[in-house]
């Protein structure tokens, strides 16, 4: 494969300004501390894979060490932030999710063939429920294919100081883990299944059983505003789109229909007040994900449908315009999407098989690609977009004969010393 393109180094005082404001942003909002960094004062050529717990993530990178770091974003996220210019000049390397294109591959080989580093985020998406998204399968060969030492930046407790499916920073202790994983000659000589099994348990998380460990406090940690739209259905009645929040500090999910209550405190854990206690959000999620499963599995014809607006990304202001509305079907067969869109009739179909995974703002809208053409469908039940979250899941699982959920064995973390 020729390697004929150019890397592009990100702009020095850009760059500068970006770490000064990262560094202190990640030591008084996130109050980050180091558990290591392996990577101090290491030079020349490495990439470094992190996991994802929240938006914000990206940032801990910077001050890993004194390298101008070249990360890889996702298009739509990119094109839509309102410092698109500058975050460019970063030398920001944008990427479709779930497309492993020879083109984008080419970029992200030059930059180590260059003599720089890289950062990636294997996983893609964050997490709205505390387990990790899936690490598409072309990631371990080419990590490999890369041909330079892989480092690993694991960073703990992102997801409850900003948990995706709620507004704002929750001050709290959060860690990063810095340290290698392979050494370039070593990772000449593994089997692809070995570097999956290492860097899965490096990457692959449940955040609940890790604050089990930690045991940190987050400021309005008990503020459950936005659950009740990832923990959708009662485990109690089994009903569907049920949960409410309640209490002065917003602390309480309770049914409506049979008046089923849990109670979170300032970890993040929930407590029940009637009922079976379910103490972690990742597991009342799998719960729901496993109940729809055994559904569709048992209907071959299972449907979900959704009234929404369509939204796309207008380069010129890079925010995301209502371009139409229509009606998402999602089925066995595929996406189905029909209204109009900029005055025109459009029937859009897009095939399951292989999205593994949605990108996706829990209670607001889920992002659907077709070809380099993505649609924010902004439901106006935005209450259903943790369902069709889980059914593409569902439906990739049957199409492909693999499991999306993630379920680590065990983690990289380490107590301080």
């Amino acid at each position: 494969m020729s390697h004929s393109v150019n890397y592009v180094k990100p702009n020095g005082l850009s760059y500068f300004i970006a770490k000064t404001v990262t560094t202190a942003a990640v030591k008084t909002m996130f109050k980050r501390k180091y558990l290591r960094n392996e990577l101090k004062g290491v030079k020349g050529p490495y990439v470094v894979i992190c996991n994802h717990e929240c938006m914000l993530d990206g940032i801990f990178t910077f001050s890993i060490n004194r390298n101008k770091h070249t990360l890889v974003m996702s298009k739509s996220m990119l094109d839509s932030l309102p410092i698109y210019s500058f975050v460019k000049k970063l030398g920001v390397i944008e990427k479709h999710q779930f497309q492993t294109k020879i083109a984008d591959m080419k970029k992200l080989k030059a930059v180590v063939d260059s003599g720089h580093q890289l950062i990636l985020y294997p996983a893609g998406l964050m997490t709205e429920n505390g387990l990790s998204t899936p690490i598409p399968q072309a990631t371990y060969k080419f990590l490999q294919w890369l041909g330079v030492d892989v480092y690993v930046a694991r960073v703990y407790g992102t997801y409850f100081a900003m948990p995706k499916w709620a507004k704002g920073i929750r001050r709290g202790r959060t860690l990063l883990d810095v340290y290698k994983l392979f050494d370039s000659e070593t990772l000449k000589g593994m089997k692809e299944s070995e570097i999956k099994s290492q860097v899965d348990d490096a990457i692959l998380f449940d955040a609940y059983e890790e604050q089990e460990r930690l045991l940190v406090k987050y400021k309005k940690g008990n503020n459950v505003q936005g659950l009740q739209n990832v923990v959708y259905a009662c485990p109690n009645c089994k009903s569907e789109f049920t949960i409410d929040v309640k209490g002065k500090r917003e602390d309480t999910l309770c049914c409506r229909a049979c008046g089923y209550e849990q109670t979170a405190d300032k970890y993040g854990f929930l407590h029940a007040k009637n009922g079976r206690e379910i103490r972690h959000v990742s597991v009342w999620d799998s719960e729901i994900y496993d109940s729809l499963r055994q559904k569709v599995r048992a209907d071959n014809t299972y449907c979900f449908s959704a009234e929404t607006l369509v939204r796309k990304v207008d380069i010129s202001t890079h925010k995301f315009q209502t371009v139409g509305e229509g009606v998402l079907s999602l089925s066995m067969e595929g996406f189905r999407l029909d209204g109009r869109i900029y005055g025109e009739e459009k029937h859009l179909h897009i095939p399951t098989h292989t999205i593994p995974a949605l990108p996706n703002s829990p209670g607001r809208h889920i992002e659907l690609q077709d070809g380099d053409e993505i649609y924010r469908c902004s439901l106006k039940e935005g209450k259903f977009v943790q369902k069709f979250v889980h059914l593409i899941k569902i439906f990739y699982e049957m199409h492909n004969g693999v499991s999306v959920r993630t379920y680590p064995k065990h983690y990289s973390f380490r107590e301080e010393t």
